[in-house]
């Protein structure tokens, strides 16, 4: 199996340093779902619910008249750019029904009515955009996730985590150097705490060592949170420059905590890889 970025772009001296951990066994595309929101428009917004390659979209806005409407879609995987970009289609539809305080509900009552169509991007940097048609009008917005409380962290870089996962190393100069595979991690351990993101690895042999990542950008967004990290490896000797550790989907909860990411050495050959990391409590 394919080793990391380490070793084919640092010359062996990361030698799969960062290969991607995943307990859950998904694929690095992202998890849009969440409320979405325009902050310098507040008062409408969008609930997003995805299942594999679909999304359920849920419009709350007002209509011609001032009065709050919504309509809904089922929009499907269509295509993902070069950038990480990825954008989902469907039909919008209006629906009327039964009155929510009439007994019983009277489900021949449903109507459901195309009023046009609905492009959602979501963007490599954790942001989206979403374009769609109602009537005669074409509407286009961009959004982010919206966020109601910063998690509650209890992390520490003395919490252990223990991790595994997969990764793959792809635009290096070398095409042979491209490639994927999988790691063990016997430790992790994580801290967060306001814009403060701070990770480090303990490396198995045969490289064995500690890569030490650090940030004070970190940021939330809805129930994800973002950084980019910046750091070394103890085994990589200089003049080696840092890594560039761009994370994202950042999650955490009470015994685990996963996230995607972007690694780079910086040494100008090209190579980058990408992946999901997730440490499970000891």
């Amino acid at each position: 199996m394919k080793k990391s970025v380490g070793i084919a772009c640092l010359c062996a001296f990361l030698c799969a340093t960062f290969l991607s951990f995943s307990a859950r066994a998904v694929s690095t595309s992202t998890d849009y779902s969440g409320l979405w929101w325009n902050a310098s428009e507040s008062g409408w917004g969008m609930n997003v619910m995805q299942q594999e390659q679909i999304i359920f979209i849920t419009l709350f806005i007002y209509g011609p008249s001032g009065a709050p409407t919504w309509y809904s879609a089922t929009a499907t995987f269509a295509s993902a750019n070069g950038a990480g970009d990825r954008s989902y289609t469907g039909d919008l539809y209006a629906t009327t029904g039964t009155p929510f305080s009439t007994t019983p509900f009277n489900p021949a009552a449903t109507t459901a009515q195309k009023v046009g169509t609905i492009v959602f991007v979501g963007k490599a940097d954790g942001t989206a955009t979403v374009q769609y048609t109602a009537g005669s009008a074409t509407v286009n917005k961009a959004v982010v996730r919206q966020t109601w409380a910063q998690p509650n962290f209890t992390l520490n870089t003395a919490t252990p985590y223990e991790g595994v996962g997969s990764g793959a190393t792809t635009g290096c100069a070398n095409p042979s150097d491209n490639g994927s595979g999988s790691s063990h991690y016997p430790q992790i351990a994580l801290y967060i705490n306001s814009n403060t993101m701070h990770v480090e690895i303990t490396v198995p042999p045969p490289e064995g060592g500690t890569c030490i990542l650090h940030a004070t950008n970190y940021v939330q967004e809805g129930r994800f949170g973002k950084a980019t990290l910046t750091g070394r490896c103890s085994f990589i000797p200089l003049p080696i420059p840092d890594l560039r550790f761009e994370a994202r989907e950042v999650e955490v909860g009470i015994n685990h905590f996963t996230l995607q990411y972007k690694l780079t050495a910086g040494i100008g050959d090209g190579c980058s890889e990408t992946g999901t990391m997730t440490g499970v409590k000891k």
